[in-house]
């Protein structure tokens, strides 16, 4: 017999994702990428995918279209994420933020906002 054990670590919060959410989404309306204007779901794949390549985490794959006539990606889900690797997504997408002149809303006002 084998018994493993394994330490549950906490899910990310509803606040922690509906703040990563309305950075993507005014991220979204600030920038373009490859030259078009992306929403902010696109922005979120391209930020979590950039964040987990930059801090060697488990990243997403690549597999054939079910009709094999094009190719499909299979990112990561931020739904699966724990509370400290959300806290890690957020404060790597603040600075890109930062870095790349997009102007963030106080998260906490975002969050009471969206609470009202």
């Amino acid at each position: 017999m084998r018994l493993e054990v394994k330490e549950l670590l906490p899910k990310r919060s509803i606040e922690q994702n509906a703040m990563f959410h309305a950075m993507c989404g005014e991220i979204a309306r600030q920038k373009e990428w490859a030259g078009q204007k992306l929403d902010g779901e696109a922005w979120k794949r391209l930020l979590v995918d950039a964040w987990a390549r930059e801090e060697n985490r488990e990243q997403g794959y690549i597999v054939p279209s079910l009709d094999g006539r094009s190719i499909v990606n299979l990112g990561i889900q931020t739904r699966r994420m724990t509370v400290g690797e959300m806290a890690d997504l957020i404060t790597w997408a603040q600075a890109w933020a930062v870095e790349n002149d997009v102007r963030l809303s106080d998260p906490h006002f975002t969050e009471r906002r969206r609470a009202a």
